[in-house]
């Protein structure tokens, strides 16, 4: 017999006496189940509305009702009353722990589907060495230093905002002397960086080094060139007595080595300026360093040829390193200017032409690898870095160097200039 139809006979008192006790033990221990699972879930007021209906004595039928019916009856809406509170609060755990994986879960959940500058660095950090503990600065250093000359920026400071949003400030971490220290902040939403600062990453190196465009020919000077380009246009000129000086190749905003004269006369004693030195002819990286000793210039960035037709990006690489980062990367060598801990390091590592080889092959194949950070960059300044290109031309053809940016003072921009080296220097002020 079903549950509800040996209630009915009960309700009715057609159950014996021994099958009624039977089923009110069976209500009672429900109800004592009930009780001890939810002690503090009574609800005064329904029971005592309950109690005041059934005191009237009426069932729903209008007819009055037994003292054993009114008795089932509270027992069975007590019971009932009881279910829907067990219901409530099971529904309503169920919507805190909703509520709970939204606030806590779910930002990180979705910020796995976007790049994450908060993730750990790519190597650990011994006791006492400086390392990157988040990725953002160990990628912002590779980047600016491939092609942001004078804008190179190695630290970073993130704060995650969850949902793939993240707030942070960037900056250069050591300071030579005669350089103003700058701190830039910005955010990232979704794959999108904005620095706050429009000029943070604004450099007019595009326009600078003359190798850059007009499929030049990497086996002739840039002098020889421009003089083959100016006959050629008197050529086709219907005026042959122009002076050949009033044509010229040079495009980029340095110009020539008569130019770029003209420029230095004009500047300021004891203050530094950026200066974009474009080199006569393409010199290979061992030749390119020498210069740099022979002037004293430092640390420099020097420009990579990565174009086999003679149009290049700016692509290029520091030449040496001021502090250390903890372990290198096994993956990527000497991608930090140095293998190993960091103990020992001379800082002119990257001086070898092997090792610089390696450090800069090292920076494209870390770009290459990690994507969404590099077109988030590119994106970020209107332009597409051709690593597979740079690679390829490295790998066949070895460094090799179309110019160099450097800080100087008005007096040493008048000794480099008049360097047989230098075809011409764009100068930007510091």
């Amino acid at each position: 017999m079903k549950y509800k139809e040996l209630l009915d006979l009960y309700k009715s008192g057609r159950l014996s006496e021994e099958e009624s006790k039977k089923l009110e033990a069976e209500i009672e221990k429900q109800e004592a189940i009930s009780e001890y699972l939810y002690p503090d879930e009574e609800d005064e007021e329904y029971d005592k509305e309950i109690s005041e209906t059934e005191d009237r004595g009426f069932t729903r039928e209008g007819g009055k009702t037994s003292a054993k019916e009114d008795e089932f009856v509270k027992l069975i809406r007590k019971s009932i009353r009881k279910a829907f509170i067990k219901m409530g609060a099971v529904v309503t755990a169920a919507v805190l722990v909703i509520i709970l994986l939204m606030i806590t879960i779910l930002p990180k959940a979705v910020d796995l589907l976007y790049y994450n500058p908060c993730a750990a660095g790519n190597y650990s950090e011994p006791e006492g060495v400086g390392g990157y503990g988040e990725r953002f600065g160990l990628d912002l250093s590779i980047y600016t230093e491939l092609t942001a000359p004078f804008n190179y920026l190695d630290f970073a400071e993130v704060v995650s905002e969850g949902y793939g949003n993240y707030s942070f400030s960037a900056y250069k971490s050591v300071i030579r002397n005669g350089e103003t220290e700058e701190k830039y902040a910005g955010n990232i939403r979704k794959n999108r960086i904005t620095f706050y600062d429009p000029m943070a990453l604004e450099s007019r190196a595009d326009n600078m080094f003359e190798w850059q465009i007009n499929n030049n020919d990497y086996n002739d000077s840039l002098t020889k060139q421009l003089e083959k380009f100016s006959i050629k246009q008197l050529k086709t000129k219907e005026n042959a007595e122009k002076r050949l000086g009033n044509l010229r190749l040079a495009s980029s905003i340095g110009g020539n080595r008569n130019e770029s004269k003209e420029r230095i006369d004009e500047l300021s004693d004891n203050r530094l300026y950026r200066a974009y030195i474009t080199f006569d002819k393409i010199l290979s990286y061992k030749d390119a360093i020498d210069f740099e000793t022979k002037y004293e210039l430092g640390n420099s960035w020097v420009g990579i040829v990565n174009d086999v037709n003679g149009n290049n990006d700016i692509l290029g690489m520091n030449t040496g390193i001021w502090a250390t980062r903890g372990n290198s990367l096994p993956k990527y060598p000497y991608i930090l200017g140095y293998e190993g801990t960091g103990e020992g390091v001379t800082f002119k590592e990257l001086k070898d032409e092997e090792n610089a080889k390696k450090h800069y092959l090292s920076l494209i194949n870390y770009l290459k690898d990690n994507v969404a950070f590099t077109d988030m960059m590119d994106n970020y300044m209107d332009r597409k870095t051709e690593l597979y290109r740079a690679l390829s031309y490295v790998n066949e053809n070895g460094l090799k160097v179309y110019g160099m940016a450097v800080k100087a003072e008005k007096k040493d921009l008048v000794k480099l200039i008049e360097d047989e080296r230098v075809f011409g220097i764009g100068i930007e002020e510091e």
